[in-house]
């Protein structure tokens, strides 16, 4: 039917909170990194040590107004996210805000760096099994190679996950490394 179509086709240009498939999604601007900065401020102004950290989903609402000010970039003088104070917000509803930022742009390690990186990670699993030594493309050289502001966010969100992931964090946040690479690491080592 007509009315199914045209669903079809508004979803297709719309998509679901994110751009449509044939379009490329925008790069990560300075604005952007503004957002993330202060919505990692946010997230550990309010504690590191609740359970589920970025792997509990948020409510569609509280998700929709992170996004949209970590889009912005709206900070307060102190570098913190500036939330409404309607709908209320929750650590959840920031990291999932945070996840969802970084999906639909730009992924911060291009294509052609995440296939050097991915066989330079092949390699250093055949490494440890006690194979020859293999000149393994580090994640510092990745970081190296990578253009500002990606750079700049990749920086901080690394340095945030190190803050998540400290051990008197880990106890009550049970977020293992594996687990915070699961929830975060498709959105941001990705292929195009």
């Amino acid at each position: 039917p007509e009315s199914l179509n045209s669903g079809r086709a508004r979803q297709k240009t719309q998509g679901f909170g994110g751009p449509a498939p044939d379009d490329d999604p925008p790069a990560v601007s300075e604005l952007v990194l503004v957002g993330l900065r202060g919505a990692f401020k946010s997230i550990e102004a309010r504690g590191l040590s609740e359970e589920g950290i970025y792997r509990l989903p948020g409510t569609v609402d509280g998700i929709a107004v992170a996004e949209q000010c970590i889009t912005c970039g709206v900070t307060d003088a102190d570098g913190v996210l500036a939330l409404p104070p309607e709908p209320p917000t929750t650590i959840a509803d920031l990291c999932s805000g945070v996840k969802a930022v970084l999906r639909h742009h730009q992924p911060l390690v291009p294509y052609d760096l995440f296939m050097v990186y991915d066989g330079s990670a092949q390699a250093a699993e055949k490494e440890d099994d006690g194979s020859d030594p293999v000149d393994a493309f580090s994640l510092l050289d990745l970081n190296q190679s990578l253009k500002d502001p990606e750079r700049a966010a990749l920086d901080a969100l690394l340095e945030h996950m190190t803050r998540v992931l400290e051990p008197a964090n880990v106890e009550t946040n049970l977020m293992s490394p594996d687990a915070l690479a699961t929830c975060i690491g498709i959105n941001v080592l990705r292929p195009s």
